[in-house]
C-alpha cells in the first residue's frame, strides 16, 4: 500500500527542532491517517484487474448482442415468410371472392336482362298498335269532323 517511513519522518522533525516525543506522535498520527486514506486507493494491480474484468464483460456483452442480432434477423426472416404466405393466401381468397361475385352478378343480371328484353318487346308491340290505331282513328274521325264542319261552319245541317 503506502511506503511512508515513520523513522525518517520523525528524525526530520527532530532535526527541525521538534522534541522527540512530539515528533514520534506526529509520525504515528500521520502514518495512521495515510493508512486510512490510502487503504481505499486502487493500486496498478487493482486497476489492471478491473480493466480485465471490464474487458471480459464487454466481450461477453458483444457476444450476447451478436446472438441477439442473429435471433432478431432470423425472426424477421420468419415473419417476412409468414407475411408472404398470408399475403398469398389473401390474394387467392380475393381472386376466389371476385370469381364468386362475378358469377353471382351474372346470375342476378340474367333475369333483369330478360325483363328489359320483355319490356322492349312490349314497347315494340305498343308502338305497332299505336301505329295502327292512329290511322284507323283518323279514318273514322274524318267523316265526323267533316259533318261537324258542315253543320257549324257552313251552316248546312
Amino acid at each position: 500500500m503506502h511506503r511512508f517511513n515513520t523513522l525518517t519522518y520523525c528524525q526530520d522533525l527532530e532535526r527541525a527542532g521538534m522534541p522527540r516525543q512530539l515528533a514520534e506522535v506526529q509520525a504515528q498520527a500521520l502514518n495512521a491517517a495515510l493508512d486510512h486514506s490510502v487503504h481505499d486507493f486502487a493500486t496498478k494491480t487493482d486497476l489492471a484487474q478491473g480493466l480485465a474484468a471490464l474487458d471480459k464483460e464487454i466481450r461477453l456483452t458483444k457476444s450476447e448482442l451478436s446472438a441477439a442480432v442473429i435471433t432478431l434477423e432470423r425472426k424477421i426472416h420468419e415473419t417476412k415468410s409468414d407475411l408472404s404466405g398470408a399475403v398469398t393466401t389473401l390474394e387467392k381468397k380475393i381472386v376466389e371472392s371476385e370469381a364468386r361475385l362475378e358469377k353471382e352478378i351474372h346470375r342476378s343480371i340474367a333475369p333483369i336482362e330478360k325483363d328489359i328484353s320483355n319490356l322492349y318487346a312490349d314497347n315494340k308491340i305498343f308502338k305497332w298498335c299505336f301505329g295502327i290505331m292512329i290511322p284507323l282513328l283518323l279514318t273514322l274521325m274524318i267523316p265526323v269532323v267533316q259533318g261537324l264542319y258542315k253543320q257549324f261552319v257552313l251552316g248546312q245541317g
